[in-house]
This record gives structure tokens, C-alpha cells and sequence, in this order.
């Protein structure tokens, strides 16, 4: 089978492990067939007015620094792109390099998973504890107005990678609008090296009569490995079921979702099937695992930041009835983007496929609709989210004012309620 199996990620999202872009290259992803030269169409006319157009500008502009022809060329491509669909994008060398490391663990950033939508600034979705973000003060939710004066509003986010990524300097003057701060504040930061762990060391608990709850952040290289790890630590402490928390998950390796699927379902059980414009689909199945967990009780977290492969599983699970999902609707990001070196050292990113789960649903622009919905407002979300990245799994932190996390609270009555029944009879 041709190698085709690549990263999906949540669209207009900075992943947190280094402020770069969702979906990047991964040796053996998921299969996608090679791209096809056009066959209809000679590219050769559109061609030449392009590189008329960077002449007559390179010639004539104004401001000669910002028409160069590399200049010009990587601002056709970024648009060339960007006219497809919020997943596709072209990265330059620079921003390539950077992303090539974005799943191995080790980071060189600020920490942040950020969202852009057009003419809005920046929003900080979550920060990363021990990150350059999380030492210099910035929240969850916070908006960044602006990037070393640079107001954010007015800028692709690319634009504000690229501003976020850059060596130098090393500091970062980030203003911010924070929920309930009369004032905007500024706040600065440097970039620096730190540590992602896709399921944090205190992102696992035991509660009594044995109800594990395990936190997955994101999907990198590491996540199959420390997933389990943390099994086993829940394992040796007597788990009877399990809550897995996918909340705030904003996805990333395909094949990392479906190696966690592969802890739950017997081996040769479809995951997904992607279908593309040269392929009527193809069918990432799962691998072999613990048996002793294929029967273990278990319910999912979701919520409408859980995207991408946080998704693929999740939909896996409650197709083959395996899981039962609580919280509220998920992101609905349902396509599988390729990613292309070019010669230049340059990437481009193209949709190449979109997925169904297991029971035929098509999710993107749609989500998963859990099966226990438990809606929260913003302002609970918003705190619980900062609470979580503190105090995971637990109901009542030790905070001056907690938000009950509802959403848990429910998926631990699904999971104490085979007990009572036992009782019952």
C-alpha cells in the first residue's frame, strides 16, 4: 500500500509545542496517494502572468526591501494555499524547520496552542505548565492584541507564527486583553527550550472503587509510549474503568490515535477510512495491545476544542460501542491534509483526503455529538480550563473559588452505576 497515512490537527491552530502549525511532515503517516501532475489544464499561461506580476512589482514598488523575489514568491504561495480551505498552507524553510520538531517532545518555543480568526486577534486557547508562556503569565483565553506592536487583528496566522517564531530577538512583547482586567496588560517572554509531555506526569488519578482518569494532551511521538505507561501506573493501583479526558485536545499524529484505539479494541478493528479524489478509501485498522483492557469499563471527555485525531479516537470508540462520550459537541475537523517538502527546503500543506469513522459518520464542519451531552457556558469552560491545567482530574481543586467540572462529575456517575445495579440485585 502507498505510503499515505499523515497528521491531521485543529485548523487555525498553533499546536502548543512550539507555535507552529498543525499538520507536518511525519515519516510513514497515513496513506495518501502520490499528487498527479495536471492533465487537463497547462499551467504554463497562469505561470507566466505570475512572474509577470513579480516583475512589474520588483521593478516598481515603492519600498524595494519588501519585493524581493523570494519575498514575492513565498507571499503567492502563501495565498495560492490559503485560497483552498483553512487546513492547506505553505511554511518557508524557516518556519519548516521549526515544525519538522514539533512532535518529538523536545521544544524550542513559547508554549502556547493559539486560534486566528480573520480580522480578530489572537486567542489563547491553552498554555503549557513550564513553558516561557506559563513563567511569564499568560492565561487561557487571553487575547494577544498585539506582537512586538504589531496588532494582531491585522494579520494572517502565519503572520503571527512567523512574528512568534522568529530567533531574534529572543523576547517577545506580547499585549494582552484579559477577561476582567479593565486595562489591557503587557507582558514579556522569551523563547526557550522546554519539555511537552503529551499526558503529564499529574494528569492521572485514581478516585474510589477504582475509576482511573487519564489526561491526554495532544498526539505527538511520545503520546503512545507515555499513554502507557500510565495505564500500567493505573493498572498497578487496582483500575476497575477508566475516564479518558480528550478535552482541549487539538490532535496531531493519526497513527497515535489509532495506537491508543489499539488499548481498547481488538487488533484488525477500523479506526477510520479515508476517502479521496483518487481513492474510494482506505482503512487504518488497529494493532495488538493488552488484552486485559479490551473489556474495561471506560468513557471519553469531549468537548468542542477536541479535534482532529483527539476525534478519530473518540469517534472510534463510541462506533464500535466500546466508549460512551460526555461533554459537548467536538470540533468537527474532518479531513487529512498531506505535506510535501519542496526543493527550497519549503512545505506545502494540501487536504488530500477526508475521513469517515467507523459507522460512516462524516464529521468535519459537524463533530461528534456525545452521547451524554453536558454543556458548559464560557465562563465555566474558560475557568475550567485554567483549573485543569493546574489541578488535573480533580472535582473540587484548591482554589479560593472552584468551578465544579460537571462534565466529570458525569462520566464518574456512568461509571459507578454498574456497581449499584450489582447491588440492587
Amino acid at each position: 500500500m502507498a505510503g499515505w497515512w499523515c497528521r491531521v490537527g485543529l485548523p487555525l491552530l498553533a499546536v502548543a509545542l512550539g507555535l507552529c502549525g498543525c499538520a507536518t511532515p511525519e515519516p510513514g503517516s497515513v496513506p495518501v496517494p502520490e499528487p498527479k501532475a495536471a492533465e487537463t489544464e497547462a499551467p504554463y499561461h497562469p505561470a507566466a502572468r505570475l512572474a509577470a506580476m513579480m516583475e512589474i512589482l520588483h521593478q516598481n514598488y515603492a519600498d524595494a526591501s519588501r519585493v524581493s523575489y523570494e519575498r514575492l514568491l513565498e507571499g503567492a504561495l502563501r495565498g495560492m494555499a490559503r485560497e483552498l480551505d483553512p487546513y492547506s498552507g505553505y511554511q518557508p524553510p524557516r518556519e519548516f524547520q521549526e515544525t519538522q520538531r514539533l512532535f518529538s517532545g523536545q521544544r524550542e518555543g513559547l508554549g502556547l496552542t493559539i486560534a486566528k480568526d480573520e480580522k480578530q486577534p489572537l486567542q489563547v486557547l491553552s498554555v503549557l505548565a513550564d513553558s516561557p508562556a506559563a513563567r511569564a503569565g499568560v492565561e487561557p483565553e487571553d487575547r494577544i492584541l498585539a506582537i512586538d506592536g504589531a496588532p494582531t487583528a491585522d494579520l494572517t496566522l502565519q503572520e503571527c507564527l512567523a512574528r512568534l517564531l522568529r530567533k531574534s530577538p529572543a523576547e517577545r512583547t506580547l499585549r494582552i486583553r484579559r477577561n476582567g482586567e479593565a486595562e489591557p496588560i503587557t507582558l514579556r517572554l522569551h523563547l526557550g527550550a522546554f519539555v511537552v509531555h503529551p499526558v503529564p506526569g499529574n494528569a492521572l488519578k485514581l478516585f474510589p472503587g477504582g475509576i482511573g482518569y487519564l489526561k491526554v494532551e495532544m498526539f505527538n511521538e511520545a503520546t503512545p509510549r507515555e499513554f502507557r505507561i500510565a495505564l500500567k501506573q493505573l493498572q498497578e493501583r487496582g483500575m476497575r474503568a477508566l475516564i479518558l479526558d480528550l478535552r482541549d485536545n487539538p490532535g496531531g499524529l493519526v497513527q497515535g490515535a489509532a495506537a491508543l484505539a489499539s488499548h481498547f479494541l481488538k487488533p484488525d478493528t477500523e479506526v477510520i477510512t479515508a476517502v479521496g479524489r483518487r481513492d474510494p478509501g482506505e482503512t487504518l485498522r488497529t494493532g495488538e495491545a493488552d488484552p486485559a483492557l479490551y473489556e474495561l469499563p471506560l468513557v471519553v471527555l469531549i468537548n468542542e476544542r477536541s479535534a482532529s485525531a483527539a476525534e478519530i479516537l473518540a469517534g472510534a470508540l463510541q462506533d464500535h460501542g466500546r466508549a460512551r462520550l460526555v461533554g459537548s459537541r467536538s470540533f468537527g475537523k474532518g479531513s487529512i491534509q498531506r505535506v510535501l517538502t519542496l526543493p527550497e527546503g519549503g512545505a506545502l500543506k494540501f487536504t488530500i483526503a477526508r475521513y469517515r469513522t467507523p459507522g460512516g459518520k462524516m464529521i468535519d464542519g459537524s463533530g461528534l455529538q456525545p452521547d451524554e451531552t453536558v454543556e458548559l457556558t464560557p465562563e465555566q469552560s474558560r475557568q475550567l480550563l485554567r483549573q485543569r491545567q493546574i489541578h488535573p482530574g480533580e472535582i473540587e481543586p484548591e482554589t479560593e473559588h472552584p468551578v465544579r467540572d460537571l462534565q466529570l462529575e458525569k462520566a464518574l456517575q456512568l461509571l459507578e452505576q454498574p456497581d449499584k445495579e450489582e447491588e440492587q440485585t
